[in-house]
């Protein structure tokens, strides 16, 4: 590797693992939002495993019988083409790429949502935006130059959104994420299924409540893209600092 471009890639990590830690510890001290703060309490408890179990199944089935399906919903060789041109000058131009791929996905999350929410369908939307997710992170992948069609990186992505929603756990769980990055040893993908269902249930309990209240359950359209902008923006930090890892 160049010297004038392995400088490139050092200086960029160096920036990200800054970035990275002022994640941390914003996210290890957010609290629940309003919807959580106000119905806690005031819901079934068996509605929680409902949602559990619902999201469990969710990610199953999306990864075995929906990947290809998600994939007809995008062009993979395109992103590829895209990611193929990308240099040590140009490596903040993949960064505003793969963002851009998000933000596309959080709008789509936003609109269908608001939409499931006005017509009072709550727990029938957790595949629907399970598989938006997963879209989401196949896309952020591919931007980085990552085959996403095998059980390490489905583990990858199921870690990553496990650590977009966690709090005081956010620091235990990016250290899995990076052992995962040092080794690409994969552990137990269904226990890790029920870990991400687990936390994503507790996350958004009371915004699935209300979303099943037609009108007003439109409000679950602004929350579903909130937490999908977390899950893009832990998601682009740690494939980017794969991506300049694998560089270095």
């Amino acid at each position: 590797m160049k010297t004038l471009e392995k400088f490139t890639y050092k200086r960029e990590f160096k920036a990200l693992k800054k970035e990275e830690q002022k994640y941390l510890k914003k996210q290890s001290m957010s609290s629940d939002h309003f919807i959580n703060r106000k119905l806690k309490g005031k819901v079934e408890p068996k509605l929680e495993q409902t949602l559990n179990t619902a999201f469990q199944k969710a990610f199953t089935l999306v990864f075995d019988k929906g990947a290809g399906i998600i994939q007809k919903t995008y062009n993979p060789g395109k992103i590829k083409e895209k990611h193929k041109s990308i240099d040590s000058k140009s490596i903040r131009k993949q960064r505003n790429l793969s963002k851009s791929y998000s933000m596309k996905n959080i709008a789509y999350t936003a609109v269908s949502s608001t939409t499931l929410g006005l017509l009072g369908i709550g727990i029938p939307d957790i595949f629907l935006y399970t598989a938006l997710i997963i879209k989401n992170l196949q896309e952020i992948s591919l931007s980085y130059g990552i085959d996403f069609n095998n059980d390490n990186e489905r583990y990858f992505m199921l870690m990553i959104i496990e650590g977009a929603l966690a709090h005081e756990s956010i620091y235990e769980v990016n250290e899995r994420v990076d052992s995962f990055i040092e080794s690409y040893r994969s552990y137990d993908i269904d226990f890790q299924i029920k870990l991400t269902s687990k936390t994503l249930a507790s996350e958004l309990l009371y915004l699935k409540f209300i979303q099943g209240i037609p009108i007003v359950g439109a409000i679950s359209g602004f929350y579903d893209s909130k937490y999908m902008n977390q899950i893009s923006k832990y998601a682009n930090l740690k494939y980017q600092l794969r991506f300049l890892k694998n560089k270095l």
